[in-house]
Order: C-alpha cells, then sequence, then structure tokens
C-alpha cells in the first residue's frame, strides 16, 4: 500500500528515468558487443564522427572496420569474447583526428564521446562500445 501511494506521488519524468536507468544498465550487462546485427554500422558511424571516414579499405587487414562488419556471436559461444573485445587493443593509429560532423551523422554525437573517451583511456572495441552505450544512455 505505501509503495503504491509513493507510486502516485511520483512524477512521470522520475518514473521514467529510472525504468531507463534499470533496463539500460541491464542491457549494457545481458548484450555483448556486436552481437546485434547492426552494431556494427552503428560503430563505425559513431566512430567517424571524431576521426572522419577510415582511409584505409575494410577489406585491408590494418582496417579496424574488418572487425565490425559482421555479428560476433560465436565468440561468446566459445569463450573467446573477453579476450577479443576487452583485453586486446584495436588499432586506431591509421585513423587521425578530425572533426566530421554533418547533418547525417549528428544524431551518433553522444555515442562519439563515449567511444572517444574510450579510445583515450583503453583503445579496445569493448571499452569503447561500453562507453559509447552509456553515453547514449
Amino acid at each position: 500500500m505505501l509503495a503504491q501511494v509513493r507510486l502516485q506521488e511520483m512524477k512521470i519524468e522520475k518514473i521514467y528515468l529510472l525504468l531507463i536507468l534499470i533496463f539500460g544498465s541491464l542491457f549494457l550487462i545481458v548484450q555483448p558487443v556486436f552481437s546485434a546485427p547492426d552494431e556494427g554500422t552503428h560503430f563505425r558511424n559513431a566512430y567517424n564522427v571524431f576521426h572522419g571516414p577510415d582511409p584505409i579499405p575494410s577489406e585491408d587487414p590494418r582496417s579496424f572496420q574488418r572487425y565490425v562488419t559482421h555479428t560476433d556471436v560465436d565468440s561468446v559461444r566459445d569463450g573467446s569474447f573477453i579476450q577479443k573485445y576487452y583485453i586486446t587493443k584495436g588499432d586506431f593509429r591509421k585513423n587521425p583526428y578530425r572533426i566530421n560532423i554533418n547533418q547525417n551523422n549528428i544524431q551518433y554525437l553522444p555515442q562519439a564521446l563515449g567511444l572517444l573517451l574510450g579510445q583515450l583511456i583503453y583503445p579496445s572495441f569493448g571499452i569503447m562500445i561500453t562507453l559509447a552505450r552509456i553515453f547514449q544512455l
């Protein structure tokens, strides 16, 4: 009864914020990186906000985009997920910093800030995407 009274007194904005934080945090823990079909595309679009388009073709083994062109559920199944995405650093030295904000990618600005911060802290795909998801939330 007391919980029902307190819930009725809460503003809808606070309830919405509480639900977003609960389900968003749950999503961060449960959903592995690159397990959604289009997550690589969103990663590339957000990354390009502060790095411009990747100057190296995605087929080139030096390109970071070769990691993000497919869904990688197999690494979760075989247990190599943590090593592959959180421990191993990505090679982002070929992509210089340059601001590339336009009307097509302005929606990726919060995630791009998270990616940039993650790249500065520890340049692994897992850390970068986790911070991008937090900033997006």
